[in-house]
């Protein structure tokens, strides 16, 4: 069984600024989650920076927790 956690996709919890690793965007709906809100920056060939608002956090908690793999 695959263990959960953020170095194979999950999101622990959706903060003003968060870093995503590429296993965030292996998963199609979570990348299309991901790429419709916020604002993201590839910062090197690893990581990303993905900038969200506080009504956007507001709006995936309340609506996109299972797209988002959202283990909070």
């Amino acid at each position: 069984m695959k263990k959960t956690n953020i170095l194979n996709g999950a999101i622990k919890n959706l903060y003003p600024i968060n870093y995503l690793n590429e296993s965030h965007f292996t998963n199609p709906v979570q990348k299309k989650t991901i790429s419709e809100f916020g604002e993201l920056k590839k910062l090197n060939n690893r990581i990303y920076k993905w900038n969200l608002t506080d009504s956007e956090i507001e709006k995936l908690k309340s609506t996109k927790l299972i797209e988002l793999n959202l283990t909070e």
